[in-house]
């Protein structure tokens, strides 16, 4: 029997699979070409590639390619934003903050903005503290100094 080892080239080439398929997926997209980037990007997604999560999210959010789909938009930035992406965080929060299809939660956009703030998104900051003055005195009190 022939045991075979698993060199550093072929590491190399297992790890790179995944950057390759995003690019194939974004080529596919940046050509307009939404349903073949789609495809590239769930088989990703499913397997946890944040950034094919964020790109199938936006793809739903804003019906690229397929019908607008707010609900499963919000399930793919939760995945993404839970994995620490800023931008899902984000993106996440505002779905959160707006209710589009999703139930309405100011507190959890509030500190999913938070999340993404603290991470230097200046969006997010700008977001959080107009949503935190919305939401009054307290909710802004909660926030730790210096966590810009």
């Amino acid at each position: 029997m022939r045991k075979f080892a698993l060199t550093p080239i072929a590491v190399c080439m297992c790890t790179n699979v995944s950057a390759a398929d995003f690019a194939t997926g974004a080529e596919a997209y940046d050509g307009g070409r939404y349903a073949d980037a789609f495809a590239e990007w769930h088989v990703l997604a499913v397997e946890r590639e944040i950034r094919a999560q964020v790109a199938i999210a936006g793809m739903h959010r804003f019906g690229e390619g397929r019908p607008l789909n707010f609900a499963a938009a919000a399930r793919w930035h939760k995945r993404a934003a839970d994995a620490g992406n800023p931008i899902a965080q984000l993106n996440y929060a505002e779905m959160l903050e707006t209710g589009r299809d999703i139930t309405r939660n100011r507190a959890a956009a509030l500190m999913w903005y938070d999340r993404a703030a603290r991470q230097g998104n200046d969006w997010a900051v700008k977001q959080h503290d107009r949503l935190a003055e919305i939401s009054g005195a307290e909710t802004k009190k909660r926030r730790p100094p210096g966590s810009r």
